[in-house]
């Protein structure tokens, strides 16, 4: 294991009931998943 700790999966399932919310929550959290590392695999937004 190196400084950065183990790797892992993690599985989220949601229900967005505000996107303009979900947006401004990706706008903010994706630019710092991207710094440590992070990939997305599959997302589906649809309603």
């Amino acid at each position: 294991m190196d400084k950065k700790g183990a790797n892992g999966y993690w599985i989220s399932t949601t229900k967005i009931i505000n996107k303009d919310l979900f947006d401004e929550y990706l706008n903010k959290v994706g630019p710092w998943l991207k710094e440590i590392g992070v990939q997305v695999f599959a997302k589906d937004n649809e309603t």
